[in-house]
């Protein structure tokens, strides 16, 4: 014997989900709709209820459009944030495109949150972080340096960007991150 939930009962859970979750921590819509589903479905058990994939796509849909009108999801600011936050961790640009792509972030967005992306910044505090290239000392060892080339290069940097970040002087890295 199973039911089917009302829409406006589906329509309350998931508001009231979405204000929750959304005062709690940022998501792009991508992750909301995804959680939102999987509330819904975990709220309504398969053999009490009957969800209809229909309805729940339209509940769904009808509370990402109330987020996005009250601004408590904003996926062009979102993928401007995590680019500075991507260039204060020493994330290359690509890394940051993909992590922003994993997040539901469609092409277009994301290409203009990284459109003022300062590789070469993250590139410094990338080797900042691994005490590498300038930080590496008056006398860096050749062993840790062919290490940290390589964590460069698999972090998504070019090895021209590590010549120019390499090349530079303590001095000159501060005046620049400043």
């Amino acid at each position: 014997m199973s039911d089917q939930p009302s829409k406006e009962k589906m329509l309350e859970v998931a508001k009231t989900y979405a204000k929750n979750v959304l005062t709690a921590r940022e998501m792009t819509s991508d992750q909301l709709r995804t959680r939102m589903a999987a509330k819904l479905a975990r709220r309504f058990p398969a053999p009490q209820f009957e969800l209809d994939a229909d309805v729940v796509a339209a509940v769904v849909e009808e509370v990402e459009a109330l987020c996005v009108s009250y601004s408590m999801i904003d996926d062009a600011g979102y993928s401007r944030r995590r680019s500075e936050a991507g260039v204060r961790a020493g994330k290359s640009k690509r890394m940051t495109a993909m992590s922003l792509q994993l997040k539901g972030i469609d092409d277009e967005t994301a290409r203009e949150g990284l459109a003022e992306y300062d590789e070469l910044a993250a590139a410094l505090n990338f080797l900042r972080k691994k005490r590498a290239g300038p930080f590496a000392g008056p006398a860096p060892d050749p062993e840790k340096t062919k290490k940290a080339l390589g964590a460069f290069l698999r972090g998504g940097f070019s090895y021209s960007l590590w010549n120019k970040a390499s090349a530079m002087s303590v001095e000159e890295i501060e005046d620049y991150l400043l």
